[in-house]
C-alpha cells in the first residue's frame, strides 16, 4: 500500500515493481481527510531483490526488498509515502 497525502494527494499515482506496474492496483480516496491510497497484492515469483517505486507528481520514494526463503510462502507490508507526504 502506497499512502499519499498532504495538499497534492489527489494527484495520480503508481507503483512499480522492477519497472513493473502493481497490476489491478485500486485507489482509495479520503477527501474529508485529504488522503489517498494506492493498494495491491504481489507475490514475488522466486528469491531475489525487488525494488518497489511509488511515484506521485515529482516525488518519488523507493524501497528494496530482498526475499531470501521461499516466496510462496511469505507476506509483508511495506509503506511508501510519496508526494506532499512527510
Amino acid at each position: 500500500m502506497a499512502r499519499m497525502f498532504g495538499s497534492d494527494y489527489a494527484l495520480p499515482a503508481t507503483v512499480t515493481i522492477n519497472g513493473r506496474e502493481l497490476s489491478s492496483p485500486e485507489r482509495l480516496d479520503y477527501p474529508d481527510r485529504q488522503r489517498s491510497a494506492i493498494r495491491g497484492t504481489w507475490r514475488p515469483p522466486a528469491k531475489g531483490t525487488y525494488t518497489i517505486v511509488a511515484t506521485q507528481g515529482s516525488s518519488t520514494k523507493t524501497l528494496v526488498v530482498e526475499i531470501t526463503g521461499d516466496a510462496q510462502l511469505g507476506s509483508g507490508s511495506a509503506g511508501l509515502l510519496p508526494s506532499g507526504s512527510s
